[in-house]
């Protein structure tokens, strides 16, 4: 019997419709406890992912306290994702040196849908520097079901304008998986996290062939049901090495998260611990 653990990379505080964060001065338990029951060991947590908030950028307010509240009762389970304003680059800046060197941070989240500061805009370029300087990962929204978002192709300014920097798609929505691997292809420094829902058979091909799939994939939920999801992953059948890179290694290594556990899948092969 196989055991993966498993990183959430793109967990979204608007799970099943409830909002769990921000402004929750602790983990909830029911949180844990879905956690536990589909065998999630860690999430990453950006500050604020609801789509129709009223300060249209990141909220500095909770840009770091309200995620310091979970990540300081339960390391072992959750590390944060700081924010960035273009429109406040050096207060921006500020608090992202702050959340890494004071809070251990594990990278920062861009959010594309809505915004109007393109992904090559000079604004966000000290972003990029900041972030390559620090060596943590910038996870970038991109999809390609809202006209408003960025695509996978967007990537490519930046990816080439800072080699040293670590890139990681966060998909929103259907994944685009031949122009992400196209991007990847190119650009050692991309990788991508999505929630594993590959319908299409040429699609489910391709990533259980595709060797740099297996060295740039990750797991990301998008605040969807972690047992469905889990559940169609491992009904993929990928041999245990390359599941266990898609779901845990690959975003242990980008963002520096170590195992104290493990947990198990549902699958044929492989069984959810009690």
């Amino acid at each position: 019997m196989a055991s993966v653990p498993v990183i959430d990379c793109l967990f979204s505080p608007e799970s099943q419709g409830k909002l769990v964060l921000p402004r929750c001065a602790a983990p909830d338990p029911a949180l844990l406890r879905a956690m536990d029951r589909a065998g999630v060991m860690h999430l990453l947590l950006a500050p604020c992912r609801h789509w129709q908030c009223e300060r249209h950028w990141i909220c500095g307010e909770i840009q770091i306290d309200e995620i310091v509240q979970y990540t300081a009762s339960a390391p072992m389970h959750f590390s944060g994702l700081a924010g960035y304003n273009p429109y406040a680059i050096q207060e921006s800046l500020d608090r992202i040196d702050q959340a890494i060197k004071d809070f251990a941070f594990r990278g920062v989240y861009v959010l594309t849908e809505g915004g109007d500061v393109p992904l090559d805009d000079k604004r966000m370029y000290p972003l990029y520097g900041k972030c390559a300087q620090l060596g943590i990962p910038v996870v970038i929204q991109v999809g390609v079901s809202m006209s408003s978002i960025a695509k996978p192709a967007d990537l490519v300014p930046v990816a080439r304008d800072f080699p040293e920097l670590l890139i990681v798609a966060g998909i929103c929505g259907s994944i685009d998986l031949s122009a992400t691997l196209q991007v990847i292809e190119h650009f050692p420094n991309v990788y991508f996290a999505f929630d594993g829902l590959v319908p299409d058979p040429h699609d489910v091909s391709a990533f259980l062939h595709s060797p740099l799939a297996a060295e740039r994939a990750m797991f990301g939920s998008n605040g969807l049901p972690w047992l469905d999801l889990i559940e169609g992953i491992a009904r993929l059948e990928m041999p245990e090495e390359r599941l266990r890179a898609f779901l845990w290694e690959n975003a242990s290594r980008v963002f520096q998260i170590e195992a104290k556990g493990i947990v198990r899948l549902p699958a044929q092969n492989v069984a959810f611990a009690e």
